[in-house]
């Protein structure tokens, strides 16, 4: 079985980050927690360390916290998890099948843990391996040298999950690991299980029309996605070279269809 480093990046997350590192620390072939911390005006820092992870402090942002903590860490494979996901029992065995399958990287499926209608569709329909399905919660895990190959993460403040996997998959197989992770459904109980879904879906189509993550953080953060719509549209004529190139391998399918780009 190999060991991995998990990487966890947090901002004020001192409510359940000893939990989450706890968890993953309990966990047989996990050789360390790395947490990193974006300038957490709570306890998380210290509560983080008191759990017994190593905390760097790092720029805000996903990407670059996580990118931060994977030079920082030990181990040869990697484990990148959301502070409020929770492994399954024996997920260091489970990877480890996956990677010895010659896979450069691998995901779970993910169980919300919740009897709301829609989260338990979207807890069932994560186990479709599709690029509508796998997202940072369902907690990539990957060779440090294929990490590293790739470029990392992208400097994005959103869709960097989704990016990586783009950049993975070119490289190899992305293979699906035994078992479910547990996520909170916190975000969707704060906002509205059906509202933070439709605007998750419109997030991710405007994402693959080209829209820069930049703009779609903006909206994600304000939650009110009906208002800035025709903003966000209007910066389709300017998008960064990798969401361009996206964008217009999606035109040149969808036309070779006879169909629309949406």
């Amino acid at each position: 079985m190999h060991s991995f480093s998990v990487v966890i990046p947090t901002l004020h997350e001192a409510a359940i980050i000893e939990q989450s590192v706890a968890s993953a620390r309990a966990q047989a072939g996990v050789e360390e927690v790395v947490v990193v911390d974006a300038g957490s005006h709570d306890t998380t820092a210290a509560r983080a360390r008191s759990a017994g992870a190593r905390v760097l402090q790092a720029p805000r942002g996903r990407g670059t916290q996580m990118n931060a903590g994977a030079r920082a860490a030990r181990s040869a494979n990697l484990i990148f998890m959301h502070a409020d996901c929770r492994l399954p029992e024996r997920a260091c065995e489970a990877m480890s099948q996956v990677l010895d399958r010659g896979c450069v990287a691998g995901t779970f499926a993910i169980d919300y843990a919740s009897r709301q209608p829609l989260l338990r569709l979207l807890s069932s329909l994560s186990r479709v391996r599709s690029r509508w399905t796998e997202f940072g919660e369902a907690t990539l895990f990957v060779r440090r040298d294929d990490f590293e190959r790739v470029g990392g993460f992208p400097a994005w403040p959103l869709f960097e999950d989704v990016e990586i996997l783009t950049r993975l998959r070119r490289l190899g197989r992305v293979g699906r690991a035994h078992g479910r992770v547990q996520a909170s459904p916190r975000r969707y109980l704060q906002r509205g299980v059906w509202r933070q879904q439709s605007l998750n879906v419109l997030l991710y189509t405007l994402f693959r029309l080209g829209v820069p993550p930049t703009t779609l953080h903006r909206l994600y953060d304000s939650g009110s996605f009906r208002r800035r719509t025709t903003s966000v549209m209007s910066s389709l004529g300017s998008p960064p070279p990798a969401c361009q190139e996206r964008t217009s391998r999606t035109i040149v399918s969808c036309r070779s269809r006879g169909g629309s780009s949406a």
